[in-house]
């Protein structure tokens, strides 16, 4: 009950802040489609599976490199492998899985050198903790601060990165309100990404 009084509350602070708030839009089903393109600020979609992953790489890689170097930190061959790994594919990898995908000149990491290189890219903006999955991500809007919705795939595990500032100010301005110091926002949903829905696919691990 106390999770749904909060969640009528953050809807109804977006809708009143935002523009459809004060224009009459028709029924409650369209002002939250309406609101929904408000909330996120860049359409929501999941990666295509056929898609150059090349490009991903590149791109990925290119940023860290700056993104080290603007920082006067080191892009070592240890965090340069992880996160080649993490671009890889669109899916989280635990430390276990990385480690098993890892070839370091035909030697295995130990777990620990795979936590300090994810923590320092973490630390960095350049991959997300999968808090649900224990499992990590590389961020695919690397270099600027956002708030971001996981949108988790069950079957194929596919996970959506969704930008949503305005969801990100609804939460702090509640938690003020309540006098809750807010430390951090993992927000994060599981389902059936639209591939995997369309298929018909059911998660049997879940059931």
């Amino acid at each position: 009950m106390q999770g749904q009084r909060c969640l009528t509350a953050l809807t109804n602070m977006l809708y009143c802040n935002t523009k459809i708030g004060h224009q009459d839009v028709g029924p409650a089903s369209y002002r939250y489609a309406l609101l929904t393109k408000v909330i996120f600020m860049d359409q929501p979609s999941f990666p295509q599976r056929q898609h150059d992953h090349e490009a991903c790489i590149h791109a990925g890689m290119a940023h860290a490199e700056a993104a080290c170097e603007s920082r006067k930190e080191r892009f070592t061959a240890n965090r340069r492998s992880v996160l080649k790994l993490l671009l890889a594919g669109h899916r989280p990898l635990g430390v276990y899985e990385l480690m098993k995908q890892f070839d370091w000149n035909g030697r295995k990491p130990a777990p620990a050198q795979i936590y300090r290189a994810l923590e320092f890219l973490e630390s960095i903006g350049l991959v997300h903790r999968i808090e649900s999955c224990n499992a990590y991500l590389a961020c695919n809007r690397p270099g600027r601060h956002h708030c971001t919705i996981f949108l988790v795939c069950e079957q194929c595990k596919t996970v959506a990165e969704v930008e949503a500032e305005r969801m990100q100010d609804a939460i702090t301005t509640l938690a003020g309100q309540t006098g809750f110091e807010l430390h951090s926002q993992v927000l994060e949903a599981r389902g059936l990404c639209p591939e995997c829905a369309g298929s018909g696919a059911t998660d049997e691990a879940g059931r």
